[in-house]
């Protein structure tokens, strides 16, 4: 159960996230500074508010069901939450950033595309793998960068995902035969 001091903390940090998105997102968006920043720091400015919220409502959900509520848990099962939904589903959302060459679809940056999803991988997978851009894969010639960006990143994010929201049971899952040995466990 949420005593009354948690449920103030939850409150405030839900206040701030609705000021953050209602009050802050509009204006800073459309500001000359916010297009220039960085993909990852325009995709954290940006998704500041539904992150917070995603800690307050799938966090304090998922917390509070599986055991006594804590802010670590709801912390993590909240970013695991909002991670996995931003990086799988958000990722795989069209307008696609870059194409099947890894070269950039859209290029207005009046649009807030800096903050999306896979314009932060592509910056990220760019940075540590340069030559991904400009490698394919034989046969069917699609760059490594796009490979890289939805499908590579999506399937570990899921994989991340599973393992804190089961606190590590996926893993154990996995390594006794899944399905058929789930019940020996």
């Amino acid at each position: 159960m949420i005593d009354a001091g948690e449920r103030k903390v939850l409150l405030a940090i839900s206040i701030l996230a609705v000021i953050w998105i209602i009050f802050v997102i509009p204006f800073i968006t459309s500001s000359p500074s916010f297009v220039s920043l960085s993909p990852i720091y325009a995709y954290f400015i940006f998704n500041l508010g539904f992150i917070l919220l995603s800690v307050v409502i799938f966090g304090t959900i998922m917390a509070t069901f599986r055991d006594k509520f804590s802010y670590r848990n709801a912390i993590m099962d909240g970013l695991a939450s909002w991670f996995s939904y931003s990086f799988v589903l958000d990722n795989w959302s069209p307008p696609y950033f870059i194409d099947i060459h890894g070269n950039q679809v859209i290029q207005s940056v009046g649009t807030g595309v800096n903050a999306s999803v896979d314009a932060m991988l592509t910056y990220v997978v760019n940075y540590l793998f340069p030559s991904f851009q400009g490698i394919t894969v034989p046969l069917i010639n699609i760059s490594w960068l796009y490979i890289a960006v939805y499908l590579i990143i999506p399937f570990l994010t899921v994989i991340i995902a599973a393992m804190v929201l089961t606190r590590g049971q996926f893993f154990r899952w996995v390594g006794h035969g899944g399905e058929k040995n789930a019940r020996k466990m």
